[in-house]
């Protein structure tokens, strides 16, 4: 699977700039404009304490840090193997925890599908269409009984912060935010990997995510390409940042 954060980005570019000259600007008039990053949402936002949640071996707090975010990071990773990546990632870093977790809408614990390249390990069972696929990453290579919780039940030591809750589960962000339904409200802003072609069984349209996190006091406010389909320019999964509407 391609990885479109860099070719999704370069596109959006040329696609700016193509528009700007079709009503005579030019970007080389725009002086210093660049597209706003993730880190630069988080500064507008104040966010002091990143929840990274479904963290893998620690790639996204790492390219935080490098975009120039300083604050807290608490990234959780249920996988043993890589969890012991991750907390090695971590331990490099004073202002960054790592927690052998997964969040979930109860407290108790499931069985995961690991996959060859453990981003792709999920909660869900994989729809037909990843099944089947012919790309040697996305085949399941074992399953893990890992640990449990709700974002609820152990809010309370975060209570008080600006707080950024992330979210790349591989399908399973609803019932994260099923389990997180009173500690929402004192979430400042959350992102969430969003699909629009169905890797996953049971994962919902991109729209009724967006209408759920508009009825929880959310508002769309940055989109880029993560995937896309093998083969064509179609998008298969956005990470999708979302600000308080006030």
């Amino acid at each position: 699977m391609l990885d479109a954060r860099t070719l999704g980005l370069g596109s959006l570019k040329r696609l700016m700039h193509q528009s700007l000259l079709s009503v005579g600007w030019d970007l080389r008039r725009v002086g210093n404009f660049r597209e706003p990053s993730l880190a630069d949402f988080l500064h507008c936002q104040a966010i002091d304490l990143v929840l990274d949640v479904g963290a893998n071996e620690g790639q996204f707090a790492m390219a935080l840090r490098d975009a120039g975010y300083a604050g807290e990071i608490v990234s959780f990773e249920p996988i043993s193997f890589v969890f012991a990546k991750l907390a090695k990632n971590a331990a490099r870093d004073r202002h960054w925890t790592a927690r052998r977790q997964a969040l979930g809408d109860r407290v108790g614990v499931a069985e995961i599908e690991v996959t060859a390249r453990t981003v792709y390990s999920s909660m869900k069972p994989q729809a037909a269409l990843r099944r089947n696929s012919r790309d040697p990453d996305v085949a399941v290579m074992s399953t893990e009984t890992i640990d449990l919780t709700t974002l609820d039940q152990i809010f309370v030591e975060f209570a008080g912060r600006k707080v950024f809750l992330k979210m790349d589960t591989q399908g399973f962000e609803q019932q994260i935010l099923v389990g997180a339904a009173r500690s929402l409200p004192d979430v400042t802003a959350v992102q969430l990997e969003l699909p629009i072609v169905h890797y996953y069984e049971g994962v919902w349209p991109l729209t009724e995510a967006i209408t759920f996190m508009a009825r929880a006091g959310f508002v769309l406010a940055q989109v880029r390409p993560v995937h896309y389909v093998p083969g064509t320019a179609s998008v298969a999964e956005l990470d999708c940042a979302f600000q308080r509407q006030d």
